[in-house]
């Protein structure tokens, strides 16, 4: 008789236990699943601005997210690029900074800081139906090609490097470079 109470008492026990584990393992899967993703670089002026939004506003502390940057990393880089075709991301806003929430995502500085609380907090409180509002990454879709070659040439100036050249040829004009090079002017046959 107390064999057979133990081997009962035994299954009440076990069967307890599976209960529990049963009730955590589920809880646990859950909330892994909901895992914000950010993706930058390093040295881009937009994604700067975001992260700035981040540190004032304790987003890492309030959300879970892993960051992944993309200039420099090929494993992260190879994941955006998946992440592009499985959102369906426009090919005129794939790049840095993005944010992957839920079936959502944001892109550029402007999006993701005036949207990403609302829409990360109805992601995480099981409310996926955000309407996300755009703030400006949209601006550029009528350019013509001059003003985006114009853009683009103010955009990679550097003042620097345009000193040094200045300086180089200053230097190669007045005969200031040893370098083994003849100077044209210096015979009469040429000039700069």
């Amino acid at each position: 008789m107390i064999l057979q109470t133990m081997n009962r008492f035994r299954k009440i026990i076990s069967a307890v236990f599976l209960l529990i584990l049963l009730m955590i393992v589920p809880s646990t899967a859950s909330a892994e699943e909901k895992i914000i993703e950010y993706f930058h670089g390093d040295g881009c002026v937009h994604c700067a601005k975001v992260e700035d939004f981040f540190k004032k506003n304790d987003i890492e502390k309030k959300y879970p997210m892993r960051f992944y940057e993309v200039y420099n990393d090929k494993n992260n880089s190879s994941k955006l690029s998946q992440y592009f075709q499985n959102y369906n991301v426009k090919s005129g806003d794939q790049g840095v900074p993005i944010v992957f929430i839920g079936d959502k995502y944001l892109v550029g500085d402007k999006d993701i800081i005036s949207n990403f609380v609302i829409v990360a907090d109805n992601y995480m409180s099981g409310k996926n139906d955000t309407e996300i509002k755009p703030q400006g990454n949209n601006q550029g879709k009528n350019l013509t090609m001059i003003a985006l070659l114009l853009g683009a040439l103010t955009d990679a100036f550097n003042p620097c490097m345009l000193g040094f050249l200045i300086v180089l040829l200053a230097g190669f004009r007045f005969g200031l470079c040893s370098c083994g090079f003849h100077h044209p002017s210096s015979d009469g046959t040429g000039f700069l």
